[in-house]
């Protein structure tokens, strides 16, 4: 009886000396290691970031020509083929040129013919003034001589403007590529007689060498990238990559911003060019158009993963040196592809980028990405202690 006293005695004194040791002033309780959430972090960086704009852009050829015959007459080749590209003055189609040589040739007798009488009244004019020096002639058949060499002159003229007119109807018959480009639908094939004054057309021409990317931006970048264009000397770079096929690319400059906004959408309609003898854009084509701003200098960064959204607006969780997460509301600036550039944290801070859904204010963590300074003060007590005694060895 008195040893079963003893022994409850050193009990409740054992209690009560760990609960004061537990409850004294100063000292936290240690954090049990199942309390303790893993998450992984990345630190708020700040640096450089390329700014950009990014929206869907349609591509346009620089030109489109619809060619047709400026004369009449039966088609005798095609040069071509559908979807042929060509260079500037390729021949493309042959009308048959024989009427045309024809007109030419009699433009040429024609004006031989008057030539001849030319001169007759030339010699006629020049001897009708030596004898109207003389008095041999009265001075009114001196003036007739004087109106009939200017006629003859006159229609001499009139000759020649015809025979340059044949033959600018005989260059007609022969159809060229006005500019470099690809060729449409072939409309008129050998065979066909075609006319000029029903305006026929045989193909289009689509300038390719050269493009421009129409697309719209919110009016409310209007600003920016007014401002932007007024900074730089150069025109504002913009790239274009096909949609589902980034690795194909073109870089090219800002042309154009239209007078007005859409009021229905919101919208300012601008204009890009682009050098494109590589092919690598195509008339029609939806392509992902980029618009490089200027940067201002180093702005804070944080992984987008690192969001979260709240009625308050958006937030990160900091882990802050004492290993405990704190809720921080953040304004996003913009966004790039991987990255978000905020206000509202600091240079060096590290953020939750994974584990945030199991967090609340204040929660104990360990980042198993970089370990933070106190983490080893919510290891469990009892494990440090394991970890202090010497191993025993085994018996063999």
């Amino acid at each position: 009886m008195i040893v079963a006293n003893r022994v409850g005695a050193l009990l409740a004194t054992a209690s009560t000396a760990l609960c004061l040791a537990a409850c004294s002033p100063g000292r936290a309780a240690p954090a049990n290691q199942d309390s303790v959430i893993p998450v992984a972090t990345a630190e708020v960086q700040q640096r450089v970031v390329p700014r950009s704009v990014n929206v869907v852009g349609t591509v346009e050829s620089t030109g489109m020509v619809t060619l047709q015959s400026r004369v009449d007459g039966q088609i005798t080749r095609v040069y071509v083929h559908d979807g042929d590209e060509v260079r500037a003055g390729e021949r493309l189609f042959q009308i048959d040129p024989a009427p045309f040589e024809l007109q030419v040739r009699m433009a040429q007798a024609t004006l031989a013919r008057d030539r001849a009488l030319l001169e007759n009244a030339r010699a006629k004019e020049h001897h009708g003034a030596e004898l109207e020096q003389q008095h041999y002639i009265a001075a009114d058949a001196f003036t007739q001589l004087e109106t009939d060499l200017a006629s003859a002159a006159a229609v001499v003229d009139q000759d020649r403007a015809a025979l340059d007119n044949a033959k600018l109807q005989l260059q007609y018959a022969t159809i060229t590529a006005p500019v470099a480009g690809k060729i449409g639908h072939i409309a008129q094939q050998v065979g066909n007689t075609v006319r000029a004054a029903t305006q026929t057309p045989l193909t289009t021409l689509n300038i390719l060498d050269e493009v421009e990317v129409v697309f719209a931006l919110p009016e409310q970048e209007l600003a920016t990238v007014r401002l932007a264009m007024g900074a730089e000397r150069d025109p504002l770079a913009v790239t274009a990559s096909s949609v589902g096929a980034e690795s194909a690319q073109a870089t090219g400059k800002l042309t154009f911003i239209d007078n007005s906004a859409d009021p229905v959408t919101g919208t300012i309609r601008l204009r890009a060019q682009f050098d494109n003898r590589d092919r690598v854009l195509w008339p029609g084509q939806l392509v992902n158009i980029a618009l490089n701003l200027p940067t201002t200098g180093p702005e804070l960064t944080i992984p987008s993963a690192a969001l979260g959204e709240s009625a308050q607006g958006s937030y990160v969780f900091i882990v802050n040196r004492a290993g405990l997460a704190e809720q921080r509301t953040v304004q996003i600036l913009r966004t790039t592809s991987d990255a978000a550039v905020v206000s509202g944290v600091l240079a060096g801070e590290r953020v939750v980028i994974d584990g945030q859904s199991r967090l609340t204010p204040n929660a104990h963590v360990r980042d198993v990405m970089g370990r933070s300074p106190n983490a080893a003060e919510h290891m469990d007590v009892r494990e440090r202690q394991r970890q202090r005694q010497p191993q025993r060895r085994q018996p063999t």
